[in-house]
């Protein structure tokens, strides 16, 4: 199938993105706006950005003001996470009331949105048809032409710049460094982890082949127009898929949810453990107790991480994020959603990397988590949550509600659900919550 491609050309910028310059932009903001906003009010591009950069690029000689759109992009990852989460929220929702096209939908905007984040964390934005890259100066270029489907060069607007500029970021060394970052339990880097238990770390092959499936849908859901269209804009009815049974999607959202489960002071401490064990299977010896306690961990917790990677229960949204199924396949929407929340908690680690490194403060971003609780319904008013993770009491008592009602009800319906239990359709669609506790220090 043809698709749109980067150049040789192309290529090399998303190579010269600088993720430094993106970090100096939170170093730099002083401290009355860190409190109050993402971006300055003033900022050229905040409210009309496409039109304006636009414009400025096709002015004789082009106004760009540089240092506006730098300001622009790094701004605009934690944005797009947060964005990003929302659409995961209403795919949840759309799987929950077995709507799986409209699931779909939402997931490919939840995974577009991450994409977006996580580029714009690495200094590179996407916007319409001309994409701001953030060189090592301070100032920007812009992503050259792609290579059409049709052939020849063009300019590859948003749905079809994402992937291949994914792909390609996905192939660089940053791209594994980050990962090793991020998947750390213990305060352990991944890379120790595999080092200690006798396997060399790929570093750039586990990014690539992680990213790349992460991703699929961008390239996938792209190319095939009809397939995307199908969903978008096309009657459901007219090629209904087959539906899941009400305990089938309910396990799986519940899983899902539990994959995310925060822990102070970590974020993502059960998706990290999880990732690790599916890393330590790239192959190598026996994972022993000593080769654990190495890592400076005691024997007690050694033993139980021996144990854990010796099992192969993996939770359903990491079985599902590997499967590719037509679009009518009855489970294609969870696979779509179990993607997108992958590719979420990478770009929601690299947004918060920045902000830890400029030493960000819970109360800093209080002017926008306490605002989204209340706006969507995760508080009954600004300040009612001590912090964002508290968001998870209500989110657990509803995966207890899932769990009784299931055994309960094994051949249990919607119609039943949503009498016995409303609360359990409402919180568990709420995945904005995910944003406040993956982005707050």
């Amino acid at each position: 199938m043809a698709t749109w491609q980067l150049t040789t050309l192309g290529k090399r910028a998303v190579t010269s993105a600088s993720r430094r310059r993106i970090g100096d932009y939170f170093i730099a903001l002083p401290p009355h706006v860190k409190k109050s906003r993402w971006i300055r009010s003033g900022n050229r591009y905040r409210a009309d950005c496409l039109r304006r950069y636009g414009q400025d690029l096709q002015a004789n000689p082009p106004t760009v003001d540089h240092g506006a759109m730098v300001d622009y992009v790094a701004a605009s990852g934690p944005a797009h996470v947060i964005d990003g989460w929302a659409f995961l929220g209403r795919a949840v929702d759309s799987a929950l009331r077995r709507d799986s096209y409209s699931a779909i939908f939402f997931g490919y905007y939840a995974e577009l949105r991450a994409a977006m984040a996580l580029l714009a964390a690495e200094g590179l934005g996407i916007l319409d048809s001309k994409h701001p890259i953030i060189n090592a100066a301070g100032s920007t270029d812009f992503l050259p032409k792609c290579r059409a489907p049709y052939g020849g060069p063009n300019w590859a607007r948003t749905h079809y710049v994402t992937g291949p500029c994914l792909k390609q970021w996905a192939t660089l060394k940053r791209s594994s460094q980050l990962l090793d970052d991020l998947v750390h339990p213990e305060d352990t880097r991944l890379s120790d982890w595999l080092t200690a238990c006798g396997r060399p770390f790929p570093g750039k092959a586990v990014a690539k082949k992680w990213l790349d499936r992460w991703g699929l849908d961008l390239a996938a859901l792209d190319d095939d127009h009809d397939a995307r269209n199908m969903v978008s804009y096309r009657p459901s009815e007219f090629r209904r898929p087959g539906v899941l049974a009400m305990n089938a999607v309910l396990e799986f959202v519940s899983q899902l949810w539990r994959l995310l489960e925060p822990s102070p002071p970590w974020r993502f401490p059960v998706m990290e453990r999880h990732l690790l064990r599916r890393a330590m299977r790239i192959g190598g010896p026996a994972v022993t107790v000593p080769m654990i306690q190495a890592l400076g961990i005691a024997a007690a917790s050694a033993q139980n991480w021996a144990t854990f990677f010796a099992q192969n229960d993996d939770p359903l949204p990491l079985i599902e994020a590997e499967q590719v199924t037509e679009i009518e396949h009855p489970r294609c929407h969870l696979q779509v959603i179990s993607r997108a929340a992958l590719l979420l908690f990478v770009a929601t680690g690299a947004a918060a990397r920045h902000l830890r490194l400029a030493t960000y403060e819970r109360e800093y971003l209080a002017f926008w988590w306490r605002l989204l609780a209340e706006t969507r319904g995760l508080a009954d008013q600004q300040g009612s949550l001590d912090a964002p993770v508290d968001a998870w009491a209500d989110v657990q008592s509803a995966l207890q509600d899932a769990d009784g009602w299931r055994q309960a009800n094994p051949q249990g319906t919607l119609w039943r659900l949503r009498r016995d239990h409303p609360s359990v359709l409402d919180e568990l669609g709420a995945c904005d919550a995910i944003a406040m506790w993956g982005l707050v220090p």
